[in-house]
């Protein structure tokens, strides 16, 4: 072999097919790569979406069981009768009608102190709530119960659902009255 044969071999290029072979191979690899990496973004971003939405409708139902159970007893009847004023599917009315939670529109709120009404969550596309006596009958009477029977309330069975970009969470719970148990002194 002649030393000119070796330079022109050595000086050879890629030919126009082999070229567009490798970007077509590179253009499936990246494809492929590219539609695996955005569905594991829009996987992340719905989970985590998904565990804020819990997060917060856990927060909002803890702090409902923790207001409801802490009811005092009524101050004429002592307990086992809980100083509630009105009860109704989506509102609940306690210490002297002073305190209370309503779902006004999709912001639930609570109100401490008979002035200030406080956010506890918003985007709520479903709070209800079902009252029972001892034996654990419902007391609600067309969305409410009557006045007569508000002193039976023991249990407060809580539905809370709360949506947001598409996403609803529900959590439901059951409450028991401290003030409403048997023997229970305040």
């Amino acid at each position: 072999m002649s030393r000119g044969s070796m330079t022109r071999r050595s000086r050879r290029g890629f030919s126009l097919i082999e070229v567009i072979a490798v970007i077509v191979i590179l253009g499936i690899v990246g494809g492929a790569t590219s539609s695996l990496i955005l569905t594991s973004v829009a996987s992340f971003t719905d989970s985590s979406g998904r565990i804020q939405l819990h997060s917060e409708a856990s927060v909002t139902l803890d702090r409902l069981v923790r207001e409801f159970r802490e009811i005092d007893p009524d101050p004429q009847a002592g307990p086992p009768h809980p100083d509630i004023a009105q009860a109704g599917r989506s509102s609940l009315r306690w210490s002297g009608g002073i305190r209370s939670v309503r779902l006004a529109g999709t912001t639930l709120l609570l109100d401490t102190d008979g002035v200030h009404e406080d956010v506890l969550c918003e985007g709520v596309s479903e709070l209800t709530m079902n009252f029972m006596d001892e034996s654990n009958r419902s007391l609600l009477v067309a969305g409410a119960v009557p006045a007569g029977d508000l002193p039976s309330i023991q249990r407060i069975a809580i539905r809370l659902s709360v949506m947001r970009q598409g996403m609803t969470e529900t959590l439901t719970t059951r409450v028991f009255i401290r003030a409403a148990m048997t023997g229970e002194t305040p």
